[in-house]
């Protein structure tokens, strides 16, 4: 084996073994009941009997949830316990609509998503009886009419994405 290939491969030999140690140094353990502040252990009460026996993933994400639940405003709170129990409310296929959404939102380009936000926050502050009429006009078009508008508003944004110099002249 000549010089450049054994050069090779203790580089990444190296590298392996860096990104090993790395990896072991990065995972954090979620917290164990006597490691949580006073006011998580206080929103996180019903678990004490198993919370060390939960799984590291879920302790960890109920830990940060607490912690975040303690920094909400009352107002935030009763919006979420709202949310919460129309989340509860829906029916599993429903749930799975919402969560197949989300997941395409959050696929979107960061512009992408700020531009729905606010075309939502617009949507938002017309008067209801608008809003209303808006959601029957859609709801009364045929299927054929609706794909024609959304295939020609997925065109128009493809085109905004294109770089200017892929873009024809005219």
């Amino acid at each position: 084996m000549n010089s450049w290939w054994k050069s090779r491969l203790t580089r990444l030999a190296l590298l392996l073994g860096l990104l090993l140690l790395c990896g072991q140094g990065v995972a954090v353990a979620a917290p164990l009941w006597d490691d949580l502040s006073a006011t998580q252990q206080k929103l996180l009460v019903t678990l004490k009997s198993k919370w060390d026996s939960l799984p590291e993933a879920r302790r960890d994400h109920l830990a940060r949830g607490a912690a975040r639940w303690a920094t909400l405003t009352p107002q935030q709170r009763k919006l979420a316990k709202q949310r919460l129990q129309q989340w509860r409310n829906m029916d599993p296929a429903q749930r799975q609509r919402l969560k197949n959404r989300f997941d395409r939102f959050s696929r979107l380009p960061p512009e992408q998503r700020q531009r729905l936000r606010r075309r939502f926050e617009q949507f938002r502050r017309l008067p209801p009886e608008k809003r209303q009429s808006l959601r029957a006009r859609w709801r009364d078009l045929p299927p054929a009419e609706k794909r024609r508008l959304l295939d020609n508003r997925r065109q128009r944004l493809e085109r905004q994405r294109r770089p200017q110099r892929d873009r024809p002249r005219r």
